[in-house]
């Protein structure tokens, strides 16, 4: 396997982790918290907040590492236009996160409100797609280069 492939098939796979954590999220974890009581939310909230940080952030931080590596070693390939449309993609997760989500959470953080939880669930749906979007492009670009 090369480089540029390997390059690929890592960024793929930490896409489709991510993929599959920001599901659950919007499926599961966030529509759950609407039912935490009032008096227990935002020490819950904090905990989330600290707790989905130390395993995410990683994540997220590898993806975007790879994402600039694998663009870098294939730009003169066929794969370098799919490979731009992928990185403009991270890089608008990335200020969805830091400019909407992050807010929110913060707000969540201070004090229980039931209009902010349902913009994080709304604001979250647009990470959502964002994701799945860029898991099928990675593999079908991953399928050109190994099919």
């Amino acid at each position: 396997m090369s480089y540029q492939a390997g390059l690929l098939v890592a960024h793929a796979l930490l896409t489709a982790m991510m993929t599959g954590v920001i599901w659950f999220v919007q499926i599961l974890h966030y529509p759950l918290m609407r039912r935490l009581g009032r008096d227990s939310f935002v020490e819950y909230e904090r905990e989330h907040t600290r707790l989905a940080g130390l395993m995410i952030a990683p994540l997220m931080i590898a993806e975007l590492a790879t994402a600039g590596l694998v663009l870098l070693a294939t730009l003169t390939t066929p794969l370098a236009t799919g490979l731009i449309v992928n990185l403009g993609a991270l890089v608008a997760i990335w200020a969805l996160t830091f400019l909407v989500s992050v807010p929110l959470h913060r707000k969540l953080c201070d004090t229980f409100d039931q209009a902010v939880l349902r913009r994080l669930i709304q604001t979250n749906w647009w990470r959502t797609a964002l994701w799945t979007v860029r898991t099928i492009l990675l593999g079908w670009l991953t399928l050109r280069v190994f099919g």
